[in-house]
Order: structure tokens, then C-alpha cells, then sequence
């Protein structure tokens, strides 16, 4: 065997063959099944131990290497595998489970190799782009740095074939200097690309290297001179031009989608950059701004698909925030995702969107999980599409499944503290507390001053009877929720008193107010319940308050007729959180009321 040769070596079984120098599953159609590293590794190692039956502890051992990890991990990683190639718990077609002890592969193995050229280890590529640095001098070409970060970003991850960190990760390096060492480590990631932008006269300029993290050394560089209008052109450029360093084997569809022009209008394509800067700041204030600049876009460019699902996400987020019923704005969402997918039907934001309004909005379950994998489908790196599967899964009660879509989500986003608390959340749902709340003092660990991690503890402590620590972590959500809380403007309404402006922030998080009535409630202290739900009552006729938020305090109370009656309220809104019903604990007392099943009914659960 020559030195350009190389030994490859196959495992066969039923219609599917392991390869394990590419480190790829593929079917019976030769393509390529993905599935997660360590889930590859487990495969791999229980196919070539066919027939013997290989117990957790050597399981563990040898995939995560000695490393401290809770068993949990490898049922789930089963569970991965089992789904990559259809094979249903209790089939027992390729791994038996034997109870108590460990997992045996009983399909029968062939394993058999061949010598032939190396093959590109495109699969094993991973990528952070790093936030552009504004060197110009001039803030106001932040929204630009970011958009054209994050359109690079969009661009590469189009390709199955690479791993790409999202944007919501990188974010976090911005304005740092960190060591490359440090990064590679952190994101798990092979090469990084920087840039930076400057301004000479009215000119801009952009510099780009694309950088081995293990030696340093630069696999290629580029320096972009051009005008605001031309910023399109540039990320494409640099886009594609990483694309075949990287020697990216694209198939034709992902070569059409990652030269896909959405559009030619230099000013549209300004104005959806300032949108996205501002979605990504997530404030009601910021919301509404990256709505006028998704508009502006659109009249600009009628035809402009990204512009039309970046609307459609203000309109979802502004109801998933509470701020707004869902029923106000979904037609207006439904609009602006139908359009998108009429100008492009290969959008995975577009598809991520309509899935978002099925679920919350229409409830049709089986619709949404279908759209959110036909996003995932189109884009692999998609994190939000990961993300809303898995919260989408939960509510259903299809807990393991949800945990898999999230650790997808976490692996494009490793950093991401929201993901980390939506995975809390979902073992919290599976009333997992002991996990949950491991989960959640990780997260404090990284940011003791992230909130949503207290206000999830609080209703887990609530639900193991820990009323003191509950209301310990729920002030700290409220105290938390006061310093984010950015008001919607008043829309010409006469201006708010001093009271009232003290009242609209005290309460700038509704449900966090409600829970600690209920938590007052379920200890006894009735007064305190009830002073709660005047203060929501009084809040409620300045801002939109969720009438769950009531009802959730009147449940503590064992008020059951008033807890129902807002909770109809609750469904006349369309509210989002109707689709927590089946499995949220606060309204556990209520379950055993004929009302309950009749209104899951209703909400669209069986």
C-alpha cells in the first residue's frame, strides 16, 4: 500500500454501513445519516463487539474516556441511534437493552475493508466565524459587523458537511481578545475565520483570515475593498471562497442554496442587517425596531424572503414575551411566513417560523414537528430549529426525544446559557427536579445573574413543597426582570403617572409575580395570594398580562372556578402558553376536575 493509499475499513449491517475513517452512517442509499459524535463512537463500538454483551460502566469508560457524566448520557445517546436507524425501543432488531446491566448489538456485523485513495474529511470540519471588529471608528457600523458576521455564518451553514457555530455563541467573543487555543477548546472547533472592517474617507474595508487553530497558521486571507452597497456581494464572496478552501464536497442543491441571491437591492439588504442587529437584542424596544427596519427592507425589496421571516419572528417573539396575545398578530406572522416560503421554498427560517405559528397558534402538533424537520432538513445548523423542536417535543411529553433536539442545538451553540436553561426546563417538565436543578446551578455558575435559572428553581423548590427557597429564587427572577425590562411605547396614550410607572416595572414580569402568589398560597398565606392578584388585576389595565398568570395563583388558592375562568380567558387569547398544559405542574391541582380534560381537549391535546 502506497503512501497515498489508505486502508478503509466498513462494518455492514441490516441496509446500513458504518465507515469508520470518515466517521459516517450512511443508509441503504449511500447517504449520509447524522447522527452525533459520541453517538457515532457508541455505534461503533457496540458494532464491533456484535453478540457480546458490553455493560454501562465499560460503555462509559470507553466513550467518554473516564470522564465523571451521569448514565443518562447513554440512554439518550441510544435512544439517537436507535432513531438514526429506525429502530423502535422494545424491537430489539440491532441492540438489546439488558435491564440492570448493559446494551448487546445482536444484528449481525460484516466488517470488511479495501485500499483506495483518502477520502476528504470534510465531516470533521467545525467553524466558528468570530464576530467582525468594527475598527472603523464609527458605531453606527456595529449593525454592520454583526449582519455581515452573521450572514457569513447563514451562508456556510447551509452545507451538511460542516459544523458551523451559530451566531448566537460567537456573539459572546465580541469586543474580546480571547486565545485561539482557548476558543478551539471551548466551541470544539478546528479553524476560526476573523475580520475586521475599516473606513478609509467614505471607503470601507474588510480583512479577512481564515485561521488552523492547532498550529495558527493562516489557510487563507483576503482583504475586501467596497462601499456600504456592495456589502452583499463581499459576503458571498467570502462565503463561497471559504467554502472551497475548506474543499466542501456540495451537493447541487447546497450549491444553489449557498450562491442563493436573496437579493440585489443594496439599501434592503442595510435595513434586514439593523433588523437582525436589533432582533438579537431581544428588548420589546429592540423588537419594535428591528420590525420597522424588516419593513423597510421589504419596500425596498418586495421580493426579499429573509426580510419577511425576520418579520414573522418579531411578531412570534413579541407574543412568546407576553407583551402581545398571539391572536393580535398571527395573521400578520401567518402573512409575512407564507410570503417567505412563496418567494423561497428552501428557507429553514421560513419553515422554522410556520412551524412556531402552527404549534402556538393553530396547535397542530404533528404539522409543526413536520415543518420543524423540514427546516432541519434544509439546514442541519439551524440552532432555532433545534431549539423549538425540542420545546415542542416537551410539551407533548416526548421528553427523551426534546433532550436529543436540544444537546443538537447545544452543540451549535455550545455557549448558549438558553439553551442550557431550555434543556433545565425540559428535565424540570419531566419532573427530573434533581437534574433540573443540577442543571440550573451550572448555569448560575457561568452567570449568577441569569434570572430565568432562579425563576426555574423557584418552581421546582415550589413543587417539592420548599416554599422558602422558592420564594428565595423568584425574587431574584422579579429583581432580574426589573433591570432587563425595556416598556413598550405608549402609541400616543396619555403619559403614565409616577404610580404607574413604578407599577409597570415592579411588574415587569407578570408570571414571575404570579408565581410567588402561588407559592404565598400553597404555604398558607392567603392575604399575600390575594394582594398578588390585585396587583396583576391593576397591571393588567396598563400592559397585556397572560390570564394564566392569574389563574395560576387562584390554582394555589384552590380556587378552582376562578382558576378555570382565566384560564378560558387563556384560550380566547390564543395564548402561547396553552401548549404547556399537558405538562406544566402548576396546574396539578386542577387535574382531577372533568373541566381539565375537557379543555385539553379543546387546546387540541388527546
Amino acid at each position: 500500500m502506497s503512501k497515498k493509499e489508505k486502508k478503509t475499513e466498513f462494518y455492514d449491517f441490516g441496509n446500513f454501513r458504518l465507515k469508520r475513517a470518515t466517521r459516517r452512517l450512511l443508509g441503504s442509499d449511500g447517504k449520509v445519516i447524522l447522527i452525533s459524535p459520541k453517538s457515532f463512537d457508541l455505534l461503533l463500538l457496540l458494532a464491533q463487539n456484535s453478540g457480546e454483551i458490553l455493560t454501562k460502566e465499560d460503555l462509559l469508560n470507553k466513550i467518554w474516556g473516564g470522564e465523571y457524566v451521569e448514565e443518562n448520557n447513554l440512554t439518550v445517546r441510544i435512544a439517537e441511534i436507535r432513531k438514526a436507524i429506525g429502530e423502535n425501543r422494545g424491537e430489539n432488531v440491532f441492540i438489546q437493552t439488558i435491564h440492570g446491566h448493559g446494551y448487546c448489538f445482536v444484528a449481525k456485523v460484516k466488517m470488511h475493508s479495501e485500499i483506495g485513495p483518502p477520502e476528504t474529511e470534510t465531516r470533521n470540519v467545525s467553524l466558528a466565524v468570530l464576530p467582525i471588529a468594527n475598527e472603523s471608528g464609527d458605531p453606527n457600523f456595529e449593525y454592520l459587523c454583526d449582519g455581515v458576521t452573521e450572514s457569513i455564518i447563514n451562508n456556510l451553514s447551509q452545507s451538511k458537511q460542516i459544523r458551523v457555530i451559530s451566531h448566537n455563541t460567537v456573539s459572546l467573543y465580541k469586543n474580546k481578545t480571547p486565545d485561539l487555543q482557548t476558543i478551539g477548546q471551548e466551541l470544539d472547533i478546528s479553524k476560526v475565520l476573523v475580520g475586521r472592517l475599516y473606513k478609509v474617507d467614505e471607503q470601507l474595508s474588510l480583512s479577512i483570515e481564515l485561521i488552523n487553530i492547532k498550529d495558527k497558521s493562516q489557510i487563507w486571507g483576503a482583504r475586501f475593498a467596497h462601499l456600504p452597497s456592495n456589502l452583499l456581494e463581499t459576503q458571498e464572496a467570502i462565503a463561497n471562497k471559504i467554502s472551497d478552501i475548506l474543499l466542501l464536497k456540495l451537493s447541487g442543491s447546497e450549491k444553489k442554496l449557498s450562491a442563493q441571491r436573496q437579493t440585489k437591492n443594496g439599501k434592503a439588504y442595510l435595513s434586514y442587517l439593523k433588523g437582525r442587529y436589533f432582533w438579537n437584542k431581544r428588548g420589546i424596544k429592540d423588537i419594535e425596531k428591528a420590525i420597522s427596519y424588516f419593513e423597510t427592507a421589504i419596500e425596498n425589496d418586495p421580493d426579499y424572503a429573509l426580510a419577511y421571516t425576520g418579520l414573522a419572528d418579531c411578531y412570534c417573539m413579541l407574543s412568546s414575551y407576553g407583551f402581545t396575545p398571539l391572536r393580535d398578530i398571527a395573521q400578520k406572522a401567518e402573512r409575512a411566513v407564507s410570503k417567505a416560503l412563496e418567494l423561497d421554498e428552501t428557507s429553514a427560517e421560513a419553515f422554522t417560523s410556520a412551524a412556531y405559528l402552527s404549534s402556538n397558534f393553530d396547535r397542530n402538533w404533528q404539522k409543526a414537528e413536520r415543518e420543524y424537520r423540514r427546516a432541519i432538513e434544509l439546514n442541519p445548523n439551524y440552532m432555532q430549529a433545534h431549539f423549538w423542536l425540542a420545546s415542542l417535543l416537551s410539551k407533548t411529553g416526548r421528553f427523551d426525544e426534546a433532550i436529543l433536539q436540544i444537546k443538537q442545538a447545544q452543540k451549535i451553540d455550545p455557549l448558549s446559557i438558553p439553551s442550557n436553561r431550555a434543556l433545565a426546563k425540559i428535565l424540570y417538565l419531566a419532573r427530573r427536579y434533581d437534574e433540573a436543578i443540577k442543571k440550573c446551578y451550572e448555569i448560575l455558575e457561568i452567570n449568577p445573574n441569569f434570572g430565568p435559572a432562579n425563576g426555574l428553581l423557584g418552581m421546582i423548590y415550589r413543587d417539592k413543597k420548599m416554599y422558602k427557597e422558592a420564594l428565595q429564587e423568584v425574587n431574584k427572577l422579579i429583581e432580574f426582570s426589573i433591570a432587563e425590562y425595556n416598556p413598550p411605547e405608549q402609541n400616543g396614550k396619555k403619559p403614565l403617572s409616577p404610580s404607574q410607572k413604578q407599577l409597570i416595572f415592579a411588574e415587569s414580569d407578570p408570571e414571575a409575580t404570579a408565581l410567588a402568589g402561588q407559592v404565598y398560597a400553597l404555604n398558607g398565606e392567603k392575604n399575600k395570594a390575594l394582594k398578588v392578584i390585585k396587583w396583576l388585576e391593576d397591571l393588567s389595565a396598563l400592559r397585556y398580562v397572560e390570564p394564566h398568570a392569574i389563574a395560576l395563583v387562584y390554582a394555589g388558592l384552590g380556587n378552582k372556578d376562578k382558576a378555570f375562568e382565566y384560564l378560558e380567558k387563556s384560550i380566547a387569547d390564543s395564548s402561547a402558553i396553552l401548549t404547556y398544559f399537558k405538562v406544566w405542574s402548576f396546574l396539578d391541582p386542577l387535574r382531577s376536575d372533568p373541566r381539565f380534560d375537557d379543555l385539553l381537549q379543546r387546546i387540541g391535546f388527546e
